[in-house]
């Protein structure tokens, strides 16, 4: 195998690494409320809502980041996406460059289906007909900026056609990412559309949201 292929593989393992071990545990030292004028090594922010199915959720977390709850479908929405970013660039996802995986079914997704069984006759419980999607508790990982956002990106993306160099680029920027993590957990979940051979859609939701913030003053600058 020649060099160039060599390094596009190895960041290929260097996210497939990352997916694995990013999805560990990470525990809050403390449930305070972050208030503009808090600085501390580890805060949190905690807020908890309701969406009813085709609704958009809005929270603001910081002066620069929204978080929402995106329909799935205009047509037929299922369910929500979760989006964290600027609200005048609704196409970048904070989340989706540094919360593997990267393509399948992942936790940003929160959709009927998932729990309900394969052919809609049953919750979704261990067994045959047994969906591998997230349930209650969904755990992400986010950026801040617009740049950081850019540099998983394109990391993410990358492809064996760039160089060699810029692959090592995209790699290196890739693991100096600062992300933060959140937590979603559902905690009332009303499902709709219980036909066998269809797919379930949330009717409403109620969730709590953690926000873990490994350095505010990073976020508020």
């Amino acid at each position: 195998m020649n060099q160039f292929n060599y390094t596009g593989l190895q960041l290929y393992f260097s996210l497939l690494v990352f997916s694995i071990f990013s999805t560990g545990n990470f525990i809050p030292v403390n449930g305070q409320t972050v208030s503009d004028s808090v600085i501390t090594l580890i805060d949190t922010v905690k807020f908890s809502g309701e969406v009813f199915r085709g609704e958009v959720y809005q929270a603001r977390v910081t002066d620069n980041l929204t978080f929402r709850l995106l329909p799935s479908s205009r047509l037929n929405p299922n369910g929500w996406l979760i989006w964290i970013g600027d609200t005048t660039k609704i196409g970048k996802n904070f989340c989706s460059v540094v919360t593997p995986p990267f393509h399948g079914i992942t936790s940003l997704y929160i959709e009927g289906w998932h729990f309900r069984n394969s052919d809609n006759t049953g919750p979704n419980e261990p067994g045959e007909k047994n969906i591998n999607a997230p349930q209650e508790e969904r755990e992400f990982n986010f950026v801040t900026n617009e740049d950081e956002y850019e540099i998983g990106y394109n990391a993410s993306n990358i492809t064996l056609l760039a160089t060699e160099q810029e692959q090592l680029d995209a790699s290196q920027k890739f693991w100096e990412l600062n992300y933060q993590k959140g937590f979603l957990t559902i905690t009332e979940l009303r499902l709709n559309n219980l036909v066998e051979g269809e797919q379930a859609w949330i009717e409403s939701m109620n969730f709590n949201v953690v926000f873990i913030f490994k350095n505010i003053s990073e976020v508020k600058n």
